[in-house]
C-alpha cells in the first residue's frame, strides 16, 4: 500500500472520524513492523515527505514538522522515484496534479495493490484501487501470510 499525504495528515492534526482510522492504521502498521511481518509493508510517494514536513512546519512548527518525518520514516518506506519515475509522473501530470501522480507511479513501482487516501481524484481511473484507512483495517485483521510465520514464532 501506498499512503496518501491527507491520511497522515488526518493523523497528525486529528482531523475529525479521519483522524481515528488513520491513528488505527499507524497502529497496525507499527505492529507489523514490530512483528517483522514483511507482506503488508506501507509505502510513501518521496513528495509525500515534504508535503507532510512543510504542512506540518507551516501550522505547528520545526520541531513538530521533524518529529512527524522521523516518526513517519520508523513506519513506512519511502518508494524509489528515480528519473524514469519522475518523467512518467510528468506524463500523468495532464490528467492529475504533480503530487497525485507521484502517489501513482509509486504504486506502480512498489507494487502496491492499493493507494490510501480519502482524496477525490475526480471521474479519473487510477492504476490501483484507491481505499480509506478505514477500508483498509480488516487486511490487517486477517492472520499473518505463510511467509510471515517464521517470523512470529
Amino acid at each position: 500500500m501506498v499512503i496518501g499525504p491527507d491520511i497522515i495528515l488526518d493523523l497528525v492534526f486529528a482531523r475529525g472520524r479521519g483522524a481515528v482510522d488513520a491513528v488505527m492504521l499507524f497502529d497496525a502498521i507499527a505492529a507489523d513492523a514490530a512483528a517483522g511481518v514483511t507482506s503488508r509493508r506501507a509505502y510513501v510517494a518521496p513528495a509525500t515527505l515534504h508535503e507532510v514536513h512543510s504542512i506540518v512546519l507551516h501550522e505547528a512548527g520545526v520541531g513538530k514538522a521533524r518529529s512527524v518525518v522521523w516518526g513517519l520514516l520508523d513506519l513506512v518506506h519511502v518508494a524509489p522515484a528515480g528519473n524514469s519515475e519522475y518523467k512518467e509522473a510528468a506524463m500523468l501530470s495532464s490528467d492529475y496534479e504533480l503530487a497525485e501522480a507521484l502517489q501513482l507511479v509509486a504504486c506502480r513501482s512498489v507494487g502496491a495493490r492499493y493507494l490510501v487516501t480519502n482524496e477525490d481524484f475526480g471521474a479519473k481511473r487510477t492504476p490501483v484501487p484507491r481505499r480509506s484507512a478505514a477500508e483498509m483495517l480488516p487486511l490487517f485483521r486477517r492472520q499473518a501470510l505463510p511467509e510471515d510465520a517464521a517470523v512470529q514464532v
